[in-house]
């Protein structure tokens, strides 16, 4: 028995077979009727699927439009003559992505229907899909999932800014040559070996080949969903500001996809992201920082030069300048005199070698002015002193840090050095040991080395009370002075020597490895310069002397006479100074005697008291050419001094005022004296006065 056909047949169509996101299709559907009756009671129903939408006023049947009618909702159609048709037709839009992109869906004519005249009506209802069904596929990479981002909102030139741009596929389908161009702004350049390309998710590397600047392709297709994020990381260091200080950095993407496996039609999109970065320019925060030197030319060594760094905060923008800091590396021929820093005339603890932190924030058109002192050492070779002086500040505006670490360096300042110069060898004749009534010649020898001539040269030379002067002479001709304080020798040229001879005699014992040190000083008129610049050198020689005591009992007993046992002796770098200046004082304290001086609870000490018109230049002392920190003259502890120790203090001191005019160094020596074990006896020593004139 043969299987019944129906007399009438439903298709459907779609066109286009392929669509995406805001496409319009257009749904075709055909009832034919292939009976010679009439279908009556005729309806139709098409419930599209997820992400289609019906176009309002779009349906027509059989060419007529049917206004207000949704083929969602199921309506009535005129009846269908025998042998004849019914054609639906509407448009939908596509609204969203499904999850896979087949869709299909169901039209549906319902009727009646009498296959035999008289006989009752079949009601029947007849459906129909696609032939080819409708393929709904995107690969979505927009706005939202195609996003650059720097690592920092503002930066400074010199700055690495970190970017990441992130690149998910949004869509249902696979996106296929992926390529990410990134030309990096004008003024920055691609940090080296900064590149990466991983898996949000797992943080594996992700293939690809070429560079940001030529197109950086994904091996891989890029597959839906956000568990298959790329990030793209790199630094860009900023080279140059750029104009308007604004940076934009923008990546570019472009991909491929196929929406239909069946139809070989590729789409191909494009997308944009940038990144702003405000690019803060020191210029925006600009600073004035100028340096002087007084005296600011024909230098000598052993001048003392004052700077002055002054900054004033210059902007316009109502920038107030934070945390800044005043660094001065001085050249290898100037000496840094500790603790001579001022700012804004008052004294500060703050010392150059640490860099100088002003504790007051910098406000517009307000200058501050930092001084320090350095002493002029030696002579540089190509006769030339350069300096410049820095400061690193951060700029504020409104208590927002702007700019972080701006740098600005003054002109350097330079100034000649006059080769004004000494030298002093000194020697003896002598023996190493001597008896009382011996005697021998010191020779010094003053050379002007320097290539200008010298005035009032003079030569300084201490002896012990053990040593007596019998004669000195210069060049040959005795003098009219036995005394060796400020021995005259008038003015040198250049390249010229003269000698010093001085002649002794052994007086007494108690002498011990004695070795004895000149001081040479003069002037030296410098044009331009209203004061004669005042220069000092020493020199030492090489040779011990002992003169030994009179045999004494084995255990010395306290006696008035100790006070011979101990020589302090001091001198002056120079005879005449002025206000501003600096003078030297070196003090030679000696044991000439056989038995220790000083007990553990009187040590040897030194206490000088000097003009109330100096004050003593912190970090200058030094024993024995040994630098000694937190100890000024006025108390000094040499502890024990053994037989034949000699201990060399030397400082400075600076003149601060002329009244009165005329600075003096007054020292005592004092020491405990205990050979019993008994119980310290304490004894003292007076040193001469050393007299200097201030003019």
């Amino acid at each position: 028995m043969r299987e019944a056909t129906l007399p009438f047949t439903v298709t459907k169509s779609v066109n286009p077979t392929s669509a995406g996101l805001n496409d319009t299709v257009t749904y075709t559907v055909v009832l034919n009727n292939t009976s010679a009756n009439t279908l009556s009671n005729a309806t139709f129903v098409d419930q599209l699927p997820a992400g289609l939408e019906y176009v309002p006023n779009t349906l027509t049947v059989n060419g007529q439009a049917k206004a207000g009618v949704d083929p969602n909702t199921q309506f009535t159609i005129d009846d269908i003559p025998g042998n004849g048709n019914a054609t639906v037709t509407f448009d939908a839009k596509v609204v969203s992505l499904p999850a896979t992109p087949k869709t299909e869906n169901t039209a549906q004519f319902g009727f009646s229907y009498t296959p035999i005249t008289g006989s009752p009506a079949q009601t029947l209802n007849l459906s129909s899909t696609e032939a080819n069904p409708l393929y709904i596929g995107d690969a979505v990479i927009g706005s939202t999932n195609f996003t650059k981002t720097a690592g920092a909102t503002s930066a400074k030139v010199g700055d690495e800014i970190p970017y990441t741009i992130a690149i998910s596929n949004g869509g249902n389908v696979n996106a296929t040559n992926v390529t990410l161009t990134d030309a990096l702004p004008p003024g920055t350049t691609l940090v080296a070996d900064s590149l990466t390309v991983t898996n949000k998710q797992t943080g594996a590397n992700v293939d690809y080949t070429g560079d940001l600047a030529s197109g950086l392709n994904l091996t891989n297709a890029l597959q839906p969903g956000t568990a298959n994020e790329v990030d793209v990381s790199y630094r860009a260091l900023v080279n140059t500001a750029p104009v308007g200080n604004t940076l934009t950095n923008t990546a570019n993407l472009s991909y491929q996809y196929q929406r239909n496996p069946n139809d070989p039609t590729t789409v191909t999109q494009t997308a944009t992201s940038s990144a702003n970065v405000n690019i803060e320019n020191a210029s925006d925060y600009p600073i004035t920082i100028t340096k002087t030197a007084n005296p600011a030319n024909n230098l000598v060594v052993g001048d003392v030069v004052t700077y002055t760094v002054t900054v004033e905060n210059t902007s316009t923008n109502n920038a107030t300048y934070t945390n800044t800091t005043i660094t001065d590396t001085l050249p290898d021929n100037l000496t840094y005199e500790r603790g001579s820093v001022t700012i804004n005339g008052q004294t500060s603890t703050q010392e150059l070698t640490n860099g100088i932190t002003l504790e007051n924030d910098l406000a517009p058109n307000v200058p501050t002015t930092v001084t320090f002192r350095a002493v002029v050492n030696s002579i540089p070779q190509n006769k030339t002193i350069s300096n410049t002086a820095s400061i690193n500040y951060d700029a504020t505006v409104g208590g927002e840090i702007k700019q972080q670490n701006i740098d600005a360096t003054s002109e350097a300042i330079t100034s000649n050095v006059v080769n004004a110069s000494l030298n002093v060898t000194k020697t003896d004749n002598a023996a190493f040991t001597l008896a009382i009534g011996d005697t021998f010649n010191y020779t010094i020898s003053v050379s002007n080395t320097g290539e200008v001539p010298l005035n009032n040269v003079t030569v300084t030379d201490n002896l012990p009370s053990q040593l007596e002067v019998t004669q000195i002479s210069v060049d040959g001709a005795p003098i009219d002075t036995l005394l060796t304080n400020n021995i005259p020798l008038g003015d040198m040229n250049a390249n010229e020597t003269k000698t010093v001879v001085i002649s002794v005699k052994a007086a007494s014992g108690g002498l011990n490895n004695f070795q004895n040190t000149a001081i040479a000083s003069s002037q030296v008129n410098i044009e331009g310069r209203t004061e004669p610049a005042e220069i000092s050198i020493s020199g030492s020689d090489n040779n011990a002397i002992t003169i030994p005591t009179n045999p004494t009992p084995i255990i010395p007993t306290p006696t008035p006479n100790l006070l011979n046992l101990a020589s302090i002796n001091s001198i002056a770098s120079k005879n005449i100074s002025y206000v501003g200046d600096a003078i030297s004082y070196a003090t030679i304290v000696s044991n000439v005697g056989n038995v220790p001086l000083g007990t553990y609870d009187v040590p040897v000490t030194v206490f000088t008291e000097l003009s109330p018109s100096v004050s003593f230049i912190p970090g200058s002392l030094s024993i024995n050419n040994v630098p000694v920190n937190c100890v000024n003259p006025s108390q000094i502890n040499l502890g024990i001094l053994q037989p034949g120790d000699v201990r060399i203090i030397t400082y400075s001191v600076r003149v601060n005022n002329a009244c009165p005019n005329i600075v003096y160094n007054i020292q005592k020596l004092l020491y405990g004296y205990d050979p019993l074990y008994i119980g310290t006896s304490t004894f003292s020593v007076n040193g001469n006065i050393v007299m200097t004139y201030i003019n």
